[in-house]
């Protein structure tokens, strides 16, 4: 690992943010988690080395929070304030001199997607490409776990979608891929899901 690397880490009070650092630490990665709560901050740096307050809905704390920052996990929820949190972080990020920010997309086979989950994160991802700030995306499509804890099992299939395959990733495996590409491979996107030929579906991830 490259000394020389500070990453910020979001997200870390969920389940993906949370395997990342895991990753980063057991990888003796120069690191901060960022949280919101400042009644958190000792207690995630008890558990990870180093944290940060900084709220996603308020840019005042940005550039306190990005200082001597290289890279960002950028993770956010699912509402269409992602839109504002994203782009006003992705400013300061370029301001503060930041070079690298990973961000955790949602697979889609359609560029024209109209669904408001994967129009966001085009938007965000069309933003951050035209920012000049290196950047990485990744798509994963469905998470595994969701399999125990969103969706029941009706006469013995599980049912999420009918009409289109759909490909589950662990969520391990998309916390190491956000670990890993913390650090380098930018200006790339990468997709985990799934590759169908002749009416077989194969798991598959690349870029």
């Amino acid at each position: 690992m490259n000394s020389s690397n500070n990453l910020l880490v979001l997200g870390v009070t969920g389940q993906v943010g949370k395997l990342v650092a895991r990753n980063l630490r057991r990888s003796r990665a120069n690191f901060s988690v960022g949280t919101r709560r400042k009644a958190n901050l000792k207690e995630l740096a008890d558990q990870f080395g180093a944290s940060r307050f900084i709220d996603l809905d308020d840019p005042r704390t940005f550039n306190e929070a990005l200082k001597n920052i290289t890279s960002i996990f950028l993770i956010t929820g699912y509402t269409v304030d992602m839109l504002v949190q994203s782009k006003s972080l992705i400013d300061a990020a370029k301001r503060n001199g930041v070079n690298h920010i990973v961000h955790l997309g949602a697979f889609t086979r359609d560029h024209d997607a109209y669904a408001t989950v994967f129009a966001w994160h085009q938007m965000i991802e069309a933003y951050l490409r035209d920012s000049g700030v290196a950047w990485t995306n990744l798509h994963p499509n469905m998470f595994m776990q969701s399999f125990l804890s969103v969706w029941s099992i009706k006469g013995g299939v599980y049912s999420a979608y009918t009409s289109k395959p759909v490909g589950f990733t662990a969520l391990e495996d998309v916390a190491e891929s956000c670990s890993r590409n913390s650090h380098g491979r930018a200006g790339k996107a990468q997709w985990k899901g799934l590759l169908v030929f002749g009416g077989r579906a194969y798991s598959a991830s690349g870029g």
